[in-house]
């Protein structure tokens, strides 16, 4: 559909509250959705038309942000893991380009979503390009509970060359 833009197949059912999230808070904003691709193909791909006219549309890069504890990591820390597809489709070249507009029309997103507690994580996707699938981007639950609290929080990881950032809350974005 759009040029250079690699695409994967995805689980459509496992996909689709991701991306209803997005559509429900771009409408919650007043925005008129002019395409959305299908659930099972990512990165999604939706362009619409705000209130004021003006037009846009995002390239997302969407994963599932979740809190599980896991063994000999952070009690406070959530996550989500960037993954699409099979892991052995693609085991000896794991290296992933993270598509960006070369003529500025398309906004490219790279975001956790938590969709039953209303928020999402966005990390630059600049700063994960290239990227390889099966790795987590962590964030701590004092983050969650800012977002939450404020309805945005930005912040810099120091620790690492990826600043994981930016988190708002759902569909009255």
């Amino acid at each position: 559909m759009i040029a250079g833009l690699r695409t994967y197949r995805v689980s459509r059912a496992a996909r689709q509250p991701l991306l209803d999230f997005m559509v429900n808070a771009l409408r919650n904003q007043g925005c008129r959705i002019i395409y959305c691709s299908d659930a099972g193909l990512a990165p999604f791909v939706i362009t619409f038309e705000m209130s004021t006219g003006e037009r846009m549309g995002v390239v997302a890069y969407a994963f599932l942000a979740t809190r599980t504890v896991t063994t000999n990591r952070p009690a406070d820390e959530r996550s989500f893991q960037v993954k699409y597809g099979n892991k052995d489709d693609y085991r000896d070249r794991n290296s992933h380009r993270i598509w960006r507009d070369p003529l500025g029309l398309f906004t490219t997103l790279f975001v956790g979503i938590s969709a039953d507690e209303d928020f999402f994580v966005a990390a630059d996707p600049a700063m994960h390009d290239p990227t390889k699938f099966f790795i987590r981007i962590e964030f701590k639950d004092r983050h969650a509970e800012e977002i939450k609290a404020r309805g945005w929080f930005a912040w810099e990881r120091d620790r690492s060359r990826y600043s994981v950032g930016v988190g708002a809350t759902g569909p009255s974005c």
